[in-house]
C-alpha cells in the first residue's frame, strides 16, 4: 500500500533532477552572458562619449591634410518597403538600419562570449546546446526579416 498522504516525500526522477541541473546550469550561463553584454555595452556608450573629444581633434587633422573623396548613394524605398521597414523598427524599438543590427549583433555576442567562457573539459548538456541553438535561430530569422525588407531597396539612377 502506498503512502499518499500530503506529507509523503518523493524524490524527484532522474530525468526531472537532469532537467533542473541543466537549467540551473543554462540559467548561470545566460546571468554570466547578460554581465558580458552589460559590460560590452557600458564600454560602447564610455566610448561614444570619448569619441565626441576624439572628433574634435580629426576635425582639425582632417583640415590640414587633403580629405579623400567618398561616395554618394541614393536608393529608392517603395511604400511597401517603407511600410515594412517602420514596422520592422517600431517592433524591435529601433530608429534605424544600425540599431536593426545592433538589436541581431547582441545576442550573437552574448551566445559567443558564452561559449567562449566554457572550458573545454566541461561537458556541455544537449539542453544547453539546445537553448544556445533557438537563441541563434531567433537572430537567424530576425536577420532574414531585416534582409527581407532592405533586399528591396533599389539603387537611384542619375
Amino acid at each position: 500500500m502506498s503512502d499518499s498522504s500530503p506529507n509523503a516525500t518523493h524524490s524527484p526522477s532522474p530525468n526531472l533532477t537532469l532537467v533542473l541541473a541543466s537549467l540551473t546550469s543554462l540559467s548561470e550561463a545566460l546571468k554570466e552572458a547578460t554581465e558580458i553584454l552589460s559590460a560590452f555595452c557600458a564600454e560602447n556608450a564610455v566610448s561614444a562619449t570619448e569619441g565626441s573629444a576624439t572628433e574634435e581633434q580629426e576635425e582639425t587633422t582632417e583640415e590640414e591634410t587633403e580629405e579623400e573623396e567618398g561616395e554618394e548613394r541614393c536608393y529608392y524605398f517603395s511604400p511597401e518597403t517603407l511600410r515594412c521597414e517602420q514596422e520592422l523598427l517600431l517592433r524591435y524599438n529601433a530608429r534605424d538600419f544600425i540599431d536593426l543590427l545592433m538589436v541581431a549583433y547582441k545576442p550573437l555576442y552574448g551566445v559567443l562570449e558564452l561559449m567562449k567562457s566554457i572550458e573545454q573539459e566541461v561537458p556541455i548538456n544537449s539542453t544547453v546546446i539546445s537553448c544556445l541553438g533557438h537563441m541563434l535561430e531567433h537572430v537567424a530569422l530576425f536577420i532574414f526579416q531585416i534582409r527581407d525588407v532592405y533586399g528591396s531597396v533599389e539603387p537611384c539612377e542619375e
